[in-house]
C-alpha cells in the first residue's frame, strides 16, 4: 500500500487512475497482476471492468482487493489471452517479469498482429539496459511519460493515433510524439 500512495513521477498509479477516469465504460486490461495495485488504480472508475492477468497467484483469497466488484483476477498468461480481450479494450497496462524486453516485444508484436487499437502503458522502460533497448526499438507512436509515471520509467505506445493524454498532475495534457 505504501507504493500505491506515492506521487506521480515516483509511482505510476496516479497516471493509471487518470487514464481510467477518462474512459466511459468497457474493459481495461492489466498484464502482470502481482499484488494488484495497477488493477486497483484502474478500478477507481467503477464503470470499467478490470481484467488482470498473472501466471501465479500472489494475492490471498481473503485480501480486501478481491472484494472490489469490477476487478476480475485471471490466472493465465496475459500474452496467451490477447485474443480474448484485444477487441474489447482500448487500454492495457504491461508490467511483467522478468523485465528483459523479450515479453514486452512479444506483447507489442502480438497486439499488432491482432489489430489492436488503443494504448499500451509500459512499466519499467528505463529499469535496465535490456528494457531501454526494447523501448528505443519500438517503431510505433510512443511517449515517455516517466515524469507522470514510475521512477523506473513509464511509456505509452499508441496503436490507434490517440493525440492527447490527460496529465496525472493537473489539467494540462501531454501530446503524443513518435519518439
Amino acid at each position: 500500500v505504501t507504493f500505491y500512495s506515492q506521487p506521480a513521477g515516483r509511482e505510476h498509479y496516479r497516471l493509471l487512475e487518470v487514464l481510467a477516469s477518462k474512459l466511459k465504460h468497457g474493459v481495461v486490461v492489466d498484464l502482470g497482476t502481482l499484488y494488484g495495485l495497477s488493477a486497483l488504480a484502474l478500478s477507481s472508475n467503477p464503470r470499467l471492468e478490470v481484467w488482470t492477468y498473472d501466471i501465479t497467484n500472489h494475492i490471498p483469497a481473503d485480501a480486501p482487493i478481491r472484494l472490489i466488484p469490477n476487478i476480475s483476477f485471471r490466472l493465465k498468461n496475459g500474452l496467451d489471452a490477447i485474443p480474448d480481450f484485444v477487441e474489447r479494450t482500448g487500454l492495457i497496462v504491461l508490467d511483467v517479469d522478468p523485465h528483459d524486453g523479450i515479453q514486452e516485444k512479444q506483447c507489442v508484436d502480438l497486439l499488432v498482429q491482432h489489430g489492436y487499437k488503443g494504448m499500451l502503458v509500459c512499466d519499467d522502460i528505463h529499469l535496465n539496459d535490456a528494457m531501454e533497448a526494447w523501448w528505443n526499438a519500438v517503431d510505433l507512436p510512443k511517449r515517455d511519460v516517466t515524469h507522470e509515471g514510475h521512477h523506473s520509467g513509464t511509456g505509452i505506445i499508441y496503436f490507434d493515433g490517440i493525440v492527447e493524454l490527460p496529465s496525472s498532475r493537473g489539467s494540462e495534457s501531454m501530446k503524443q510524439t513518435d519518439g
